[in-house]
């Protein structure tokens, strides 16, 4: 048991059993580390840019990653504390507007580190408040995703495929969750080789429409049929003179 006295009586009852050779006795300090999960970089490219009295970072990929962290490297001025807004922007009503994802503050007495974020954009930007302070001086900017990972019983010398992307599905439930006691911690890490992206994006090009589809067949067909109505409309009124 957990226990803090400086002394303690241990009573072994053995009355009705050989006694036990006990040859040692000690204890255990229990101490529970918590590591930082591990993080690996990603791919983003930035440009920098001011305007009045912000500073503008354009941040793009090829293609989104999940974003989990994000590290500035600044080396001035010496103090500063600046608000810091990340937001994408989206077309309505014809012209582009913001849309707001994370705000966070940047300071010299504090890690530059944006942490607990969780984006999933190809393209966004990143907008510091400066007031009527100077800018910073943004050495560095690095893009981080957490490392995840997926325990698995495979066989050696199989091939096997890992296929993800599909929103729709949902969070499996498998037995091994009722083992996580058994499983060995330090377990062999294997390695995703000739990895492939496939864009589901739909073919852009226009399909062929038929004549009767187009759009000057509609606008003919409307100047026809007014032609028609008009037509009737002035026999019928010439009618009606003739008439009365």
């Amino acid at each position: 048991p957990s226990i803090d006295y400086k002394y303690i009586k241990l009573v072994i009852n053995d009355s009705i059993s050989a006694p036990i050779n006990i040859k040692n006795i000690g204890y255990f300090n229990r101490e529970i580390i918590q590591q930082e999960t591990t993080f690996n970089s990603l791919a983003y490219q930035y440009d920098i840019s001011q305007k009045e009295k912000s500073t503008l970072i354009h941040v793009q990929a090829g293609r989104a990653f999940e974003i989990n962290k994000i590290d500035f490297t600044i080396s001035a001025p010496e103090l500063y504390k600046r608000k810091l807004s990340i937001y994408t922007l989206k077309m309505g009503n014809d012209k582009e507007r913001k849309q707001p994802l994370s705000q966070f503050v940047l300071g010299s007495d504090i890690e530059n580190t944006l942490r607990h974020i969780n984006l999933k954009h190809r393209d966004f930007w990143i907008e510091i408040k400066n007031k009527d302070n100077q800018p910073l001086a943004i050495d560095k900017l690095q893009f981080y995703q957490k490392n995840n990972f997926l325990v698995a019983d495979l066989k050696p010398n199989q091939e096997y495929t890992i296929t993800a992307g599909d929103k729709k599905l949902k969070k499996p439930s498998y037995d091994l969750i009722n083992f996580k006691h058994k499983i060995d911690t330090d377990l062999s890490l294997m390695v995703i080789q000739n990895e492939q992206f496939f864009s589901n994006k739909k073919n852009t090009k226009e399909i062929k429409k038929s004549f009767y589809e187009q759009t000057w067949f509609m606008w003919v067909s409307i100047g026809l049929v007014s032609l028609v109505i008009l037509f009737f409309t002035l026999s019928l009124a010439k009618k009606t003179d003739e008439g009365g």
